[in-house]
């Protein structure tokens, strides 16, 4: 049975119509220069389509394809692979004025053999992109223009699949971020949340930590955009706290970020846009890869304007890297956030803690405050605070959790 109004042509083979999409913050940053971007991924969708792989395949118009079944027998007659090629092959990063640019690739093909003018066809194929533009990035649909039935096919490839993954979950709003409360060991008040991203594993597993994407969103350049949505969604809790608990509130939220985004020309303007409800002075940065920061003029310069309008600080991890104090010499820092390998201090306690003591007074002197990490118990806490350590951060005082269990913690706080 013959879908109704497709042409009596002889049909040529299958249809395939690839959408290039963007972020909804990209667009809005690449301005005019967006049909030039585009430009550069329509050069590449037709190189693309030359794949040598016994099929000939012709581009018709910008981004509908004409698939012909191999013509040897020994030719693959299923289109998929050949989809998830020209998926993968277009998922590269195109270059532009703000940096890499990640396009969103979707496609809706069919088996039915056609031809590239049949109207009723290349319409299907394009409601088709629309349901499968709706799930994300990296998703086809194969239609059965016959039967009139879809069917969404995710087109990852191992290589690409975490890629794919943060893609859609930055597209779908899945980009979660927990909270882990800092405490102020003098009175027990929670003063500050640190926010850790995750992402909701699509194959039901929960949450993804950031142990598995964030090392992959930093190689692929995604982590811009992952870097975007946890600022958002940082500002956006602070000003929901400040609404609910006021003077109560926790004066700060933190969140870490890598050197690649600070080296971006745009970061410190766009952190200071999203946080201008709230304030720079609710902002801490946690910075995660010194070394690196201290290699970058770019990625310095946006922590002294950062820091000039209010935002702290805070140097990650401190004592597992030899060169730390070489940090505390190069960067004005707000927050030294001491390892949890120097709470237990194994066979050798005695000695951790005299190290301990010794970074809180240059800490102090340097008007920086401290941070531990790791704090899981009540003897702990009353031999840190003993130091002089000013926060603690860790399972006494309780891990990340979601928004509303963290306004639950500072209700309890500040009773």
């Amino acid at each position: 049975m013959k879908m109704p109004g497709l042409s009596r042509r002889k049909p040529d083979g299958w249809l395939v119509r690839i959408s290039v999409r963007f972020s909804e913050s990209d667009v809005e940053r690449l301005g005019s220069e967006l049909y030039a971007v585009r430009d550069v991924l329509a050069q590449r969708m037709a190189s693309a389509a030359r794949l040598a792989d016994g099929k000939e395949i012709n581009t018709r118009d910008e981004y509908l394809l004409v698939i012909r079944p191999g013509r040897r027998e020994s030719d693959s007659t299923d289109p998929i692979p050949v989809v998830r090629d020209l998926l993968e092959r277009m998922a590269q990063p195109a270059q532009s004025s703000i940096g890499l640019i990640f396009p969103r690739l979707n496609a809706a093909f069919t088996r039915h053999p056609c031809t590239a003018s049949d109207r009723a066809a290349r319409d299907a194929l394009t409601d088709g992109l629309s349901k499968a533009e709706a799930t994300g990035s990296g998703v086809a649909v194969e239609l059965d223009l016959a039967e009139q039935t879809t069917r969404l096919l995710p087109m990852d490839t191992p290589e690409t699949e975490v890629v794919g993954a943060l893609k859609r979950a930055v597209d779908s709003n899945q980009v979660i971020m927990h909270y882990q409360p800092v405490v102020g060991l003098a009175d027990g008040r929670i003063t500050a949340f640190e926010a850790l991203m995750r992402i909701v594993d699509e194959n039901g597993g929960g949450l993804l930590s950031p142990a598995r994407f964030i090392a992959i969103a930093e190689q692929s350049g995604l982590i811009h955009e992952l870097g975007r949505a946890a600022l958002r969604s940082a500002a956006g809790q602070m000003a929901a706290w400040r609404a609910e608990f006021g003077a109560r509130a926790p004066s700060r939220i933190a969140v870490n970020v890598a050197a690649s985004q600070l080296a971006n020309a745009d970061f410190s303007k766009e952190a200071a846009t999203i946080f201008s409800e709230v304030g720079l002075d609710a902002l801490t940065l946690e910075l995660t890869e010194t070394e690196r920061i201290q290699e970058m003029p770019q990625a310095r310069s946006a922590l002294e304007i950062l820091r000039g309008g209010g935002a702290w600080v805070a140097l990650d991890d401190f004592g597992v890297d030899y060169s730390n104090l070489a940090y505390l010499r190069d960067l004005e820092v707000d927050i030294v956030k001491i390892d949890r390998s120097f709470l237990d201090g194994g066979v050798k306690a005695e000695r951790a803690r005299t190290i301990l003591s010794m970074v809180v007074e240059l800490a102090h002197t340097l008007n920086a405050r401290v941070v531990a990490e790791g704090v899981s118990t009540a003897e702990q806490v009353m031999s840190l605070a003993a130091l002089g350590v000013d926060y603690g951060q860790g399972e006494q005082f309780g891990l990340g959790v979601n928004a509303d269990e963290a306004s639950r913690l500072i209700a309890r706080s500040t009773c």
